[in-house]
């Protein structure tokens, strides 16, 4: 009877050795997990694929390229890449391909300025009229105290981001199906560098790009924010072409982004992926449970 027991334990052992990966490294996680997409997402899965390899070292390699949204969906679609990262929600054309979206976290879109143009609110209406070209001069802004020709900066398509921007005025009211750029950039990066070399210019940006050298002015009379009483938010995605098997490298990794870990990582910048969720909820929940693993 004891060599019963005995045997059972050591089964359960080395199946609990295999399930953990020896010191808690997920079973199966080793090769090369490849993502594509959203120039707004890439630097949130760029420091997700690094939480990822430090608690997990020697398993899983990271292959992160942006390109947009529209990439990233055409991409994952197609089979070339693991995970499609996209900045906004999944369209019924998406998902009757059979793509699934698991969102990792929200986030906030700025509009922004060279510092030195003195704007310091746009209403929805002007941000409308200056992007579908009735303003074309910053004079023409009311309470703008500026002058000279407004250099519209957009993004090419497709960007999930650009998607966004229009549907967000869309849904407050406005129409405005197209933007009178002066210039197309094909990322948060170019385009953040547009603006900030050129003081007539006028863009938007994922609120992580925003750094010193643009400004983000008050949309509406609210401060641009993660949370708070800013709407301007929209899902951060990481897509599949169908739902993850169980025990593939997909799964195990989205599994780590939205473990207290993962979200960790997401809720320093970006909001937490829960409805009516706040990062600083986010990081209560996360300091809890780290506590109560160090009780144990």
């Amino acid at each position: 009877m004891w060599k019963k027991v005995l045997v059972k334990k050591i089964l359960v052992g080395l199946l609990t050795t295999v399930m953990l990966g020896g010191a808690g490294v997920p079973a199966m996680a080793a090769g090369t997990l490849t993502m594509s997409g959203s120039t707004s997402v890439q630097p949130l899965a760029e420091d997700l694929a690094a939480g990822f390899k430090l608690k997990f070292p020697n398993t899983l390699t990271f292959t992160i390229t942006g390109g947009g949204s529209g990439v990233g969906i055409a991409d994952v679609a197609a089979g070339r890449v693991d995970i499609g990262n996209v900045s906004r929600n999944l369209k019924p054309a998406e998902i009757a391909q059979g793509l699934v979206a698991t969102t990792i976290a929200r986030d906030a879109i700025a509009v922004v300025v060279h510092p030195n143009n003195p704007v310091q609110n746009l209403s929805y209406e002007d941000v409308v009229n200056i992007f579908d070209g009735t303003y074309t001069n910053w004079s023409e802004v009311p309470n703008s105290n500026f002058s000279g020709p407004i250099h519209v900066d957009s993004r090419t398509a497709p960007s999930g981001t650009l998607d966004f921007f229009k549907e967000y005025f869309t849904g407050k009211g406005y129409a405005l199906s197209d933007i009178a750029a002066t210039n197309l950039y094909e990322s948060n990066g170019l385009l953040r560098s547009a603006v900030a070399g050129d003081q007539y210019a006028i863009g938007f940006l994922s609120l992580g790009y925003v750094n010193g050298t643009v400004k983000a002015p008050k949309l509406n009379n609210v401060t641009p924010s993660q949370g708070g009483g800013y709407d301007f938010i929209r899902n951060f995605n990481m897509v599949t072409k169908g739902q993850p098997q169980i025990g593939s490298n997909t799964k195990l990794f989205l599994d780590y982004v939205l473990s207290a870990d993962g979200q960790a990582i997401v809720t320093q910048d970006y909001l937490a992926p829960l409805a009516g969720g706040s990062a600083s909820a986010a990081k209560g929940q996360v300091r809890q449970q780290r506590q109560q693993r160090q009780l144990r």
